[in-house]
C-alpha cells in the first residue's frame, strides 16, 4: 500500500513534441552577390610603379644614413651628378654628410615631372623624373624639402650639390 504513505509514483503528463511536417511550399537559397572590387580612397592614391620604386629607394636611402653608408648613396648618384663635380669630390662629400639626416619620410609624390638640376649656376633639364616632397630630422630640428629621383635602366638615381663644379 504505498499509496498510503505517499510514495507513490504520479504520472507525468504526456506532452506530445510536435512532428516537422513536409511543406510543399519551395524555399529558395541564398545566392551570393558578387562583392564589388575596393576602389582607392582619398588616403590610398595610386602611385605610378616609377613612383613606387622612388618611395622604396627613399626608403633605403634613410636606411643608407642610419647605417652610415656613404657607398650606397654614392652608387645611386645621377651621372648628371658625377659629370658636374667628379666622382672624388662626391665621394668625399658623401663621407662627410652620411648619417647628417635621420627620419627621412616622403610626404608627397609627383610623377612624371621635368627636372630642372640648377646648381652653381648650372642647368640640366631632365624629364621623367620623381619629384618627392620629403620631410627629415637634422641637428633636433625636423625639415623639409623636395628631392627627385630618376628611374634610369631600372635604377633609381638622385641628385645633389657636391661642393664646387669641375671647371669645365
Amino acid at each position: 500500500m504505498a499509496e498510503e504513505n505517499g510514495d507513490a509514483a504520479t504520472p507525468e503528463p504526456a506532452t506530445e513534441t510536435p512532428q516537422p511536417t513536409a511543406t510543399s511550399t519551395p524555399t529558395s537559397t541564398p545566392t551570393a552577390t558578387p562583392s564589388p572590387t575596393p576602389q582607392p580612397t582619398a588616403t590610398e592614391p595610386v602611385l605610378d610603379p616609377a613612383e613606387e620604386q622612388a618611395l622604396a629607394f627613399l626608403e633605403d636611402m634613410g636606411t643608407a644614413h642610419d647605417d652610415g653608408d656613404s657607398t650606397f648613396l654614392y652608387e645611386h648618384l645621377h651621372a648628371a651628378v658625377l659629370d658636374r663635380y667628379g666622382a672624388a669630390q662626391c665621394q668625399l662629400y658623401l663621407e662627410q654628410v652620411v648619417g647628417s639626416i635621420s627620419e627621412l619620410v616622403a610626404v608627397d609624390t609627383d610623377y612624371p615631372v621635368e627636372f630642372n638640376y640648377s646648381t652653381d649656376g648650372l642647368e640640366q633639364l631632365l624629364p621623367g623624373a620623381v619629384r618627392v616632397s620629403i620631410q627629415y630630422e637634422a641637428q633636433g630640428d625636423i625639415y623639409t624639402g623636395e628631392m627627385h629621383i630618376l628611374i634610369e635602366d631600372g635604377q633609381s638615381q638622385w641628385f645633389t650639390d657636391c661642393g664646387d663644379p669641375i671647371t669645365p
